[in-house]
């Protein structure tokens, strides 16, 4: 069980980072 928990964290984690990257993008800096 612990396990499941920490893999949709993880998952959750990397979507996270995916909009940051879009924003980031945006805005990015050079």
């Amino acid at each position: 069980m612990e396990r499941k928990e920490k893999e949709k964290e993880v998952r959750q984690g990397k979507q996270k980072e995916k909009e940051k990257k879009k924003k980031g993008k945006g805005k990015g800096k050079k």
